[in-house]
């Protein structure tokens, strides 16, 4: 199975709130489509916030924002995730990890 992450468009804002709607979801009620359109806008004003979907045969299956921000506690380190992320895509190599 291959499995392909893009950034979402509002073109797919439908297939997302259909996902959304799936049962054993968070809340089986959601936006409706002129809604969603709006808040989909504003997010792109956000810096560093993306909504991505993953898709499967072409087909979107799934999808999750992130949102990268500054800050203040930990001295402009790295966050965790980042460095597991980092650490795996070096083979293991803790010593290429900074942060």
């Amino acid at each position: 199975m291959n499995i392909s992450i893009r950034e979402a468009n509002k073109g797919d804002l439908a297939v997302i709130l259909n996902l959304y709607q799936e049962p054993g979801f968070d809340d089986p009620e959601v936006l409706d489509l002129a809604s969603a359109r709006r808040i989909f806008e504003r997010m792109g004003k956000y810096p560093n916030y993306t909504l991505y979907v993953a898709e499967v045969g072409g087909e979107i299956a799934g999808t999750f924002a992130l949102l990268i921000m500054d800050n203040l506690a930990h001295w402009e380190r790295l966050p965790a995730f980042w460095k597991t992320w980092s650490w795996a895509q070096n083979g293991g190599d803790r010593a290429s990890v900074r942060g």
